[in-house]
C-alpha cells in the first residue's frame, strides 16, 4: 500500500510539477477546509501538512486518492468524453448567456440614442424657427436681439452637448454589433 501511495504521489508531482495536495485542490476547486472535511482531521491538520510541517497517514490519503484515479491524469483531456461534453455545454451556455447580454446592451443603447434624438428635435425645431425669424423683416430690436441671443444659446447647447454623446453611443453600438455577430459566427 505505500509503494502505491508513494508511486501516486510521484506521478502527482510530474505531472503537475505541484503537490499532491495542491493538485487535488486546484483540479478539484476546493481549499482545505473541504479536504478537512473529506479526509476527517482539523483544518489546522490541512495546513500544517499543505506547508510541508506534517504529513497525511495512510488512513488520510485513501480518500485522497480515490479522488487522484478519478482525474485520470494519465489520460489526455480531450479523451475524457464526461470533462469534453461538460466543457462543451458550458462554453454553449455561457456563449449564449454572453449573446444575450450583447443583446440587452444593444437594445438599451439604441434606446438611449433614440431618446437623445428625441432631446435634440426640439433644439433644432427651436433653432431653425430663430433662423426663420432673423431672416424676415419686420422685428423690433430688442426681438432681433432675444432671438440671436436665443440661437447662439440653441447653437451652443446643441454642439456642446449631443454630437459628441451620439458619435460616442453610435461607436459603442458599433462596436457592439460587431462583436456580436463574431460571437453568433462562433460554432463549437
Amino acid at each position: 500500500m505505500y509503494n502505491l501511495v508513494h508511486h501516486f504521489i510521484k506521478t502527482f508531482k510530474k505531472v503537475y510539477k505541484t503537490s499532491f495536495l495542491d493538485t487535488l485542490k486546484m483540479c478539484f476547486g476546493v481549499g482545505n477546509t473541504s479536504i478537512a472535511n473529506l479526509i476527517g482531521t482539523s483544518i489546522d491538520f490541512v495546513k500544517s501538512v499543505s506547508a510541508g510541517r506534517r504529513s497525511f497517514s495512510l488512513t488520510h490519503y485513501q480518500p485522497l486518492l480515490k479522488l487522484q484515479q478519478a482525474l485520470s491524469l494519465d489520460t489526455p483531456l480531450e479523451e475524457l468524453a464526461h470533462a469534453t461534453h461538460a466543457c462543451l455545454q458550458d462554453k454553449t451556455e455561457a456563449l449564449n448567456a454572453e449573446i444575450k447580454k450583447l443583446e440587452q446592451s444593444i437594445l438599451r443603447k439604441k434606446e438611449t440614442l433614440e431618446d437623445l434624438e428625441q432631446e435634440l428635435a426640439p433644439l433644432r425645431r427651436g433653432l431653425h424657427a430663430c433662423q426663420v425669424l432673423l431672416a424676415q423683416e419686420g422685428l423690433t430690436e430688442h426681438e432681433q436681439k432675444w432671438i440671436a441671443l436665443r440661437r447662439r444659446h440653441l447653437t451652443s447647447k446643441i454642439n456642446d452637448r449631443y454630437p459628441l454623446k451620439i458619435s460616442l453611443i453610435k461607436s459603442k453600438l458599433a462596436g457592439l454589433q460587431a462583436e456580436l455577430q463574431v460571437l453568433k459566427g462562433i460554432r463549437w
